[in-house]
């Protein structure tokens, strides 16, 4: 007698099948085992055959079905969370993340963590370090569509790839290496069912432009302003508007504002690890904003700040250091979506003492020529004269003048001679590309934003050039 191990042990894992199937066949199993063998001393020969075909066809079977499912999965299910997935908004949707490493040959899949039923996180190396934020909104209700968000805590290259299980439609997101992204695709599924396929070229575009000019800036875009009073720094206390990290070392609040509702408020501070927090605004479901402190000091002596939005509602975000008493303050402008990490200000070493920079100073302002700049606006070309009351803290440089081009507010960082940080106008924030820093002279060079237009277009750029003295 031949062995029959394989078709018995076929028919078992046949048996264990969870599609409804299993039952039957482990109810048929007894009966089917007595036929083989009464059969095979009666008429060996065709019993064998029957068995190879059989074993041939429940194989082929088991196969194509399983293939099956895999291309047309159960739509009518809802997401299953496992470590590497993330269900949101009430199991409708499922999110995955892969990373890659190219220059170290390192890649893998980002391990979830849940914290709403809208909202979840990934980390990739760590469980103490969060690298991304995603959020699934249902918007049907203002455009018909489900809204997903997503803001980087890390500028590794990854793939977030969103899966509507009602529909069947899947979109994914790629970031670059070395961008660190904050981003809302307000369109990105409809209610109308449709079919499992990759977004088109036009729309991945489409989603770009859209995502750098207008959902989100870079850190050197926004408005800073630093604040140091050391008499006053202790260490921090965690709680309601408050959050702790980096081991209580530093302290991190946000103030929020809808200057269309008249409303303000501080944000709610929720903390996931020592490293790394979030803030809710409106409803604890909605995350608004993640923020994440690494001790970047083994690489270049400073700690590392980084910011990811879910939210374009006006606020500011204050860091303090309470063991220096450094306090730095980042601005961002109702409308606007950003992420950004700053590795270059929060250090062991205590603010600069003053340079004696306060007072008046006089000088000039040069506007740069801009080919794009229409007829008629050239009141901003040439040379004009200005004078700038400065006031100096602890390594700070504020001021606010008079140009023909209008009002610029100076919001400037002193290091080591040099100078760096915004030049806003009332159009919106600019950035200082460069410039020094002496007792009685101030050179610098940036692009503000004259806006003649309204439309936030790259040829509202301006770029200027300013040297002060006393």
């Amino acid at each position: 007698m031949p062995n029959l191990r394989p078709f018995f042990q076929i028919l078992a894992h046949g048996s264990g099948r969870t599609d409804g199937r299993g039952p039957v066949i482990r109810e048929i199993l007894p009966q089917l085992a007595q036929a083989v063998l009464v059969g095979w001393k009666r008429s060996p020969g065709v019993v064998l055959l029957a068995l190879t075909t059989g074993v041939f066809l429940f194989r082929s079977t088991a196969v194509a079905e399983d293939a099956e499912r895999a291309l047309n999965p159960d739509l009518s299910s809802r997401c299953s969370g496992t470590a590497t997935t993330l269900c949101l908004n009430d199991g409708r949707f499922s999110v995955a993340v892969s990373w890659r490493v190219p220059d170290q040959g390192r890649s893998g899949q980002g391990t979830s963590v849940p914290l709403s039923g809208d909202t979840g996180l990934f980390w990739f190396f760590h469980d103490s370090n969060i690298e991304l934020v995603v959020k699934v909104l249902d918007g049907t209700g203002v455009n018909g569509s489900y809204w997903v968000f997503y803001a980087g805590l890390s500028d590794v290259e990854y793939t977030i790839t969103v899966i509507d299980l009602e529909t069947g439609r899947l979109k994914t997101y790629d970031n670059q290496s070395g961008s660190l992204a904050s981003v809302a695709d307000t369109s990105a599924f409809t209610n109308a069912p449709g079919t499992a396929t990759a977004p088109a070229e036009a729309d991945e575009k489409t989603l770009e432009t859209r995502s750098s000019r207008e959902l989100y800036a870079l850190f050197e875009g926004l408005s800073q302003t630093t604040r140091v009073d050391p008499k006053t720094a202790a260490p921090c206390a965690p709680g309601g508007a408050t959050l702790c990290l980096a081991g209580s070392r530093f302290q991190v609040t946000v103030d929020w504002d809808v200057p269309s509702q008249g409303g303000i408020g501080h944000g709610t501070a929720v903390l996931i690890s020592n490293d790394t927090g979030y803030f809710w605004f409106f409803d604890d479901a909605n995350v608004e904003l993640a923020v994440k402190v690494l001790d970047g000091r083994p690489i270049n002596g400073h700690f590392w700040i980084f910011a990811a939005a879910l939210s374009n509602v006006k606020y500011t975000l204050t860091v303090t250091d309470t063991q220096t008493g450094l306090t730095m303050a980042w601005d961002n402008p109702d409308g606007q979506l950003a992420s950004w990490a700053d590795t270059g200000d929060f250090s062991d070493t205590p603010p600069p003492p003053p340079e004696g920079l306060s007072g008046n100073w006089h000088g000039t302002i040069s506007f740069l020529h801009d080919r794009n700049l229409p007829f008629g606006f050239d009141t901003c070309e040439g040379s004009a004269s200005i004078t700038v009351a400065l006031v100096e803290t602890g390594g700070s440089l504020t001021g606010q003048f008079e140009t023909p081009c209008g009002t610029f507010m100076l919001h400037g960082l002193i290091r080591s001679g040099a100078i760096f940080g915004s030049l806003d106008s009332l159009n919106g924030p600019g950035r200082i590309t460069g410039g020094v820093v002496s007792p009685n002279q101030i050179q610098l060079l940036a692009t503000v934003n004259v806006n003649y237009d309204g439309d936030g277009d790259a040829d509202d750029v301006m770029g200027i050039r300013i040297a002060l003295s006393r």
